[in-house]
C-alpha cells in the first residue's frame, strides 16, 4: 500500500491562504501558483490529515469545515511562534556579532542622528549599529517583536514591557519667511494664527498639537495637511507659502542664516522629550554599551535641539 507523504509547511501555507481569502482562484493569484497546483496541494493535505478541510459550495466563498477551522487555528499559532523564534534567533546573532538594531523616526534620522554619530566617531567603532526608519507606533511594535534592540521616540511611555531612558528635550517652534510680522520681541496670542496659512507635515506630529491647542482655545486655523515631509515643509515656509510648527533642530541653520524667522507665539515653543527605549526583559552587553554611548551625548544634543532665544 502506497502511503501518502506527511503534510508539509508549504501545504499548510497554501491551505491557510485559500481559507483566509475564501477562493482557490484568488489564492492562486496571490501565491503566484496555478489553480490546479493549489487544488492539488490542498487535496494532498486533506489526505495527509484524513479529513476534509474545505467545503466548496457552488457560487459561494470557500468555507472551512470543523476540522479545517481547528487546523487553521493551529497553523496560525505555529506561524506566530515560528516568526517570534526567528526574530529571537536574529537578536542572538546580533548579540554574538556585537551589532545593534536601532530604530528611529524619519526626522530623528535626518536631523539628530548625524550629530550623534559625529560625537561618537572618536570612540570605538564597536558595537556596530544598523539603523532603520519607521513611525513611532511601528518602531515600538518592532521593538517588542525584537526586530530592534533600541528605538528613539518621543515619550513618555506607559508600558511595563519597555524601559525608557531620557535622551533630550527638543523645542518645537513656529517659523515663517524672513521678516514675518509675527517675528517680533513681544509674544503674539495664539489667536493670531487664525490669519495665517499653516503648513503641516505628514510625518511630523505638529498638526495634532495645533489641533489640540486650537480646540482648547476655540481658535479656527487654516491648515494645509498633505504629503509634506519635514524638509519640504521647511522649504515651503522659506519660499513664503505659509508658516509652520517644526522642531528647532530642523531649522536652526536656516534661522541663523536668516532664511527663516522665528515667530513668537504665546504658549510656544513646547518641548518634546525624546527617549531611548529598550525591552524590559533585558538587553545584551553590546546593546547596553551602545545605549550608554547614546546617552553620553545628552549635553551636546541639548545645544542642538533647544532654542536659545526663549
Amino acid at each position: 500500500m502506497i502511503q501518502e507523504p506527511p503534510l508539509t509547511l508549504h501545504q499548510l501555507h497554501i491551505f491557510a491562504a485559500v481559507a483566509q481569502i475564501g477562493s482557490f482562484t484568488r489564492a492562486a493569484e496571490a501565491l503566484l501558483l496555478s489553480g490546479p497546483a493549489v487544488s492539488q496541494h490542498v487535496a494532498s493535505l486533506e489526505r495527509a490529515v484524513g479529513s476534509q478541510l474545505l467545503e466548496r459550495p457552488p457560487g459561494k466563498p470557500v468555507r472551512l469545515t470543523r476540522a479545517g477551522k481547528r487546523l487553521l487555528t493551529t497553523y496560525e499559532s505555529m506561524s506566530d511562534q515560528l516568526a517570534t523564534t526567528l526574530l529571537e534567533l536574529d537578536a542572538l546573532k546580533r548579540a554574538e556579532n556585537r551589532c545593534v538594531a536601532f530604530g528611529v523616526t524619519p526626522t530623528f534620522h535626518t536631523y539628530v542622528l548625524p550629530s550623534i554619530y559625529g560625537l561618537l566617531q572618536e570612540a570605538s567603532a564597536e558595537p556596530i549599529a544598523q539603523t532603520d526608519i519607521g513611525l513611532r507606533h511601528d518602531l515600538l511594535d518592532a521593538l517588542l517583536k525584537r526586530r530592534f534592540d533600541l528605538v528613539a521616540v518621543v515619550g513618555p511611555l506607559d508600558d511595563a514591557r519597555m524601559e525608557s531612558a531620557f535622551l533630550v528635550s527638543a523645542d518645537v517652534v513656529f517659523v515663517g519667511p524672513p521678516e514675518h510680522p509675527l517675528a517680533r520681541e513681544t509674544l503674539a496670542p495664539f489667536s493670531a494664527l487664525s490669519l495665517e496659512h499653516l503648513i503641516v507635515a505628514k510625518w511630523f506630529g505638529g498638526g495634532d498639537l495645533l489641533e489640540e491647542t486650537a480646540a482648547r482655545l476655540g481658535v479656527s486655523l487654516q491648515m494645509e495637511a498633505g504629503a509634506w515631509g519635514l524638509p519640504a515643509q521647511v522649504r515651503a515656509v522659506a519660499s513664503g507659502t505659509g508658516i509652520a510648527l517644526v522642531p528647532f533642530y530642523a531649522v536652526s541653520d536656516l534661522l541663523r542664516e536668516k532664511r527663516l524667522s522665528l515667530l513668537r507665539i504665546e504658549g510656544f515653543p513646547v518641548r518634546q522629550d525624546w527617549f531611548i527605549v529598550s525591552r524590559a526583559d533585558g538587553i545584551s552587553e553590546s546593546v547596553h554599551e551602545f545605549k550608554e554611548r547614546l546617552l553620553s551625548c545628552r549635553t551636546q544634543l541639548a545645544a542642538l535641539c533647544q532654542c536659545p532665544d526663549f
